[in-house]
């Protein structure tokens, strides 16, 4: 199987009538509001951002292997300016017998983060046939600003 392309969105509509996917507000940046009670955690650990996105990627099975399913397990990590991991999690992919291709969604109902600046979304993905190694195939990133409303002080 192939990675073709991931794409970071707020959402996405998916039109089964036409086979067809549209990716609503692409996202490359976030801008974050942190509420009053937790500017003063900010040094203490991270902070979780009520933020929901999609990471839509698209994938196509090599044509060998077109008339028999194909599975693979993804793993999607997010990681913070400093390269620290934030959050990860498997996703099996499966493309049955006859299919060519296959787009995945996964959604992130929020974030835990420790600064601002450019973050990480990588996709993994294991081929169980060239030995079981998880390797990176897409590296996207998402510059997120927080902001502290005026009149505030960080500890």
């Amino acid at each position: 199987m192939k990675h073709i392309w991931s794409v970071l969105c707020e959402k996405s509509i998916v039109d089964a009538q036409k086979n067809t996917i549209s990716l609503i507000d692409v996202l490359e940046q976030l801008n974050v509001s942190i509420p009053s009670d937790n500017i003063a955690k900010i040094d203490e650990g991270p902070i979780t951002i009520q933020v929901n996105f999609e990471l839509v990627s698209f994938w196509m099975k090599d044509e060998d292997k077109q008339e028999k399913d194909e599975e693979v397990i993804v793993s999607i990590e997010a990681y913070g300016p400093d390269n620290r991991k934030l959050k990860s999690f498997d996703q099996s992919i499966k493309i049955p017998a006859g299919y060519k291709r296959i787009r995945s969604r996964s959604l992130f109902t929020g974030l835990s983060i420790f600064e601002s600046g450019v973050h990480k979304i990588k996709i993994k993905f294991r081929d169980n046939e060239q030995g079981g190694e998880l390797r990176v195939v897409a590296e996207l990133p998402l510059d997120i600003a927080l902001s502290i409303p005026m009149g505030k002080k960080v500890a």
